[in-house]
């Protein structure tokens, strides 16, 4: 087979590397009949890093939580604008520190066992660059860190704590100056794709711990 041809094939299976963070879950998964599962009202993720940019990247976690957290099979949660009603009805907002009163409030207007709380902490951008001959590869990592929390209602206890850090990497490679193999970089939606693993992450973890 022509040598240039080899080589050619290899930069093309190499060109737009994509890999991904791997979310870890439990051997054992713990079926919790639905009755007995824990009743918890799911709030906002905060921007703790304060950037304006990821204030986007906030928003859709509530969703994207709740789904994860469904999928577990471990809690019942609470109807979106039920939790928004109540809120509003004690002047709080959907997000933030909320003191040990208005969480026994919250659970008692309710019944909710727990409250679920958490942040989006950073968003990171790594840019690498890796020389190979007359090629190069240009690769960005996204790192994406968050950290959530389950609260007892009744008595401010800390149920269950998890962190995630989810990271999504792509790579293209550059020969000859300038022919650039693989697809072009879409930070937006690989930021996505690490909010969402990040999610899926802090769902499992809270679950587990919630119940041990």
């Amino acid at each position: 087979m022509n040598k240039k041809y080899i080589i050619f094939s290899v930069l093309v299976f190499l060109a737009g590397c994509y890999s991904v963070s791997r979310v870890i879950e439990p051997v054992i998964r713990l079926q919790i009949p639905r009755d007995q599962r824990l009743l918890i009202a799911v709030m906002n993720f905060e921007n703790a890093g304060g950037d304006p940019e990821n204030d986007a990247l906030v928003k859709p976690v509530y969703a994207r939580l709740v789904n994860e957290l469904e999928n577990t099979n471990k809690f019942r949660i609470i109807e979106r604008k039920r939790l928004e009603s109540v809120m509003e009805e004690l002047n709080l907002g959907m997000t933030g520190l909320i003191d040990s009163g208005k969480m026994k409030e919250i659970g008692k207007l309710l019944g909710a066992d727990a409250v679920l709380l958490g942040e989006l902490s950073s968003v990171k951008y790594t840019h690498s660059k890796q020389s190979i001959f007359i090629m190069w590869t240009e690769g960005e990592k996204t790192t994406v860190s968050m950290n959530a929390r389950l609260v007892n209602t009744e008595t401010g206890e800390l149920l269950a704590s998890a962190g995630a850090d989810a990271f999504v990497k792509q790579r293209n490679w550059v020969a000859f100056w300038f022919a650039k193999l693989g697809r072009k970089i879409d930070r937006k939606a690989v930021t996505d794709t690490a909010v969402e693993l990040a999610c899926k992450q802090l769902a499992i973890d809270i679950s587990r711990k919630a119940y041990e």
